[in-house]
């Protein structure tokens, strides 16, 4: 059992990159935060729990034209596609836990929970993107399981930038701690200070 695990969200080509089917605003700024996390928690021996979307043209949120980036998307993050892949140093190594949801919600896989199980972590910190989307089905999925959660502040970019501060407000009201990079691996617990 770990006290924390870091769990990145949808770290691909399609979202960072600006030439990417679904990219979104301020990505690569957030990715570069996330990567360097994903170092410091190795240093740290803190498990690791990349959510990477493997999508297919039939999944019901996809859509060919005429998507609005709430319900309905691009193709992207297709299976086999360059634009699904990690970007570079967000790429899975021995021992972290991947979970691969075919939408937004890592908790509509099975893996999501049982990685949780396995590591039963006392807090889990979050980072990735989109923020209204994956980040946000993450976050609420770990509070509906009562976990403890933590939002990197610096680490999460939306589509929508307008659409960030409610999210982080309603997160924070429901006791969701939201850090800077700098503070996100600190041990949970009272003692652990800023």
């Amino acid at each position: 059992m770990s006290r924390l695990i870091l769990w990145d969200v949808m770290l691909q080509h399609d979202f960072v990159s600006s030439q990417g089917k679904c990219p979104v605003p301020e990505a690569a700024k957030a990715a570069a935060v996330c990567v360097a996390l994903m170092s410091a928690a190795r240093a740290a021996d803190i498990p690791r729990i990349a959510v990477l979307a493997r999508r297919r043209l039939e999944d019901p949120d996809i859509a060919l034209r005429g998507w609005n980036h709430e319900t309905t998307f691009p193709p992207h993050c297709l299976l086999g596609t360059p634009g699904a892949e990690p970007i570079a140093g967000a790429e899975p190594v021995e021992g972290d836990r991947i979970v691969a949801p075919r939408s937004f919600d890592p908790f509509l896989s099975p893996a999501a929970d049982s990685a949780l199980e396995a590591l039963g972590p006392a807090t889990i910190v979050v980072c990735g993107l989109p923020l209204e989307h994956s980040v946000r089905t993450s976050v609420e999925g770990l509070l509906a399981r009562g976990r403890s959660v933590r939002v990197v502040e610096d680490g999460v970019a939306a589509l929508k930038p307008a659409a960030a501060d409610g999210l982080i407000a309603s997160w924070t009201a429901r006791g969701v701690e939201v850090l800077p990079a700098a503070l996100a691996l600190r041990p949970p617990g009272p003692a652990a200070g800023p």
